[in-house]
């Protein structure tokens, strides 16, 4: 990151003396807190905050600290990955309270011997590898064996594939369904007309919450306009936007969208020398079934060729130049 901007500060508020934060400290909960739904809604409230900024200058910024709460919120909704967090943190902070202490009180307090001083190296052992690791370290896996194994490449690009089509599943179809159906919800009960007068005002030029003789140009034009206010009113009020039967799909599914965002980080960044990016393997496996899939459709070998060159290119220009280009 740059000098001038620090995300982890002027985003979550987390200072430099308190960099690198853990799990606890990126979602803004108290250390150790054990209420599941604490831990998801301070979760779900960072990331629409961090989504914000993703269209913007620092979009890539703005990612990287997604896929970071992503992992932390997975790790800390899972019993038994926050169990083995906790324990790590734990002896981590064991080994830096008493040295702080130990600062504290001068020269006197550091030359009197510990109590159990023969147990001390082995429990630093144990406990430093710990002390220098952080929410950014934990996004990246660790390196598998056979580097530039061109059959490990290929198997994570068929993983990051099958993971991308998955978070295209629910990001393009099942999200947008869900925030459509809460926003018919809030207009039809009237809930939040003064918070969010925007987008009530224009869903009203539509027509009312059921219009009659609506084109489907018209419909998915109000569509449209009723995700809009089911997104506002989720990113504001969180479950508490309206009954739990409306709430639940969109809860499960913001969870689910976060779990696989944490698995997509992990592929994406692993460290080992590859053969090939499987990112791109995945790209041009991709854009090989949409070949496909166009050829037998339309009857027409020039446009699957086409969408054959076309993607690969669109991901790239994407890349190059999408989503602003700082760091």
């Amino acid at each position: 990151m740059s000098d001038e901007f620090d995300p982890y500060y002027h985003w979550l508020g987390i200072p430099p003396k308190n960099q690198p934060a853990d799990h606890y400290r990126l979602l803004g909960v108290e250390r150790f807190e054990t209420h599941p739904d604490v831990i998801e809604s301070a979760a779900d409230q960072r990331m629409a905050h961090l989504r914000s900024f993703q269209s913007g200058k620092r979009g890539k910024l703005s990612q990287r600290l997604l896929n970071e709460l992503a992992v932390a919120r997975a790790t800390l909704l899972d019993p038994a990955k926050k169990a083995g967090y906790d324990q790590q943190l734990r002896a981590r902070l064991a080994v830096q309270q008493p040295a702080a202490g130990a600062s504290a009180l001068g020269p006197a307090a550091a030359s009197t011997p510990a109590p159990a001083a023969a147990n001390a190296p082995a429990e630093s052992q144990r406990a430093q590898p710990s002390s220098s690791a952080d929410s950014r370290a934990t996004v990246a896996a660790e390196p598998s064996p056979g580097d530039g194994d061109l059959l490990a490449d290929l198997r994570d690009a068929s993983r990051l594939a099958a993971l991308e089509a998955r978070r295209l599943r629910l990001t393009q179809f099942q999200l947008p369904a869900a925030h459509e159906a809460l926003g018919e919800r809030v207009y039809a009960a009237g809930h939040y007309r003064g918070e969010l007068a925007a987008e009530f005002a224009a869903l009203d030029r539509t027509g009312g919450p059921d219009p009659d003789g609506m084109t489907k140009s018209e419909a998915r034009a109000r569509g449209k306009l009723a995700r809009a206010l089911g997104f506002a009113a989720w990113n504001r009020y969180g479950a508490g936007a309206a009954e739990p039967s409306v709430t639940q799909a969109l809860k499960r599914l913001t969870r689910e969208l976060a779990e696989l965002e944490a698995e997509i980080a992990k592929t994406e960044r692993r460290q080992r020398r590859r053969v090939i990016d499987p990112r791109w393997l995945a790209i041009l496996a991709g854009a090989l079934l949409t070949a496909v899939v166009v050829t037998l459709v339309f009857d027409s070998l020039r446009l699957g060729l086409l969408a054959l060159v076309l993607i690969p290119l669109a991901f790239a220009a994407r890349r190059l130049f999408g989503r602003g280009g700082a760091r």
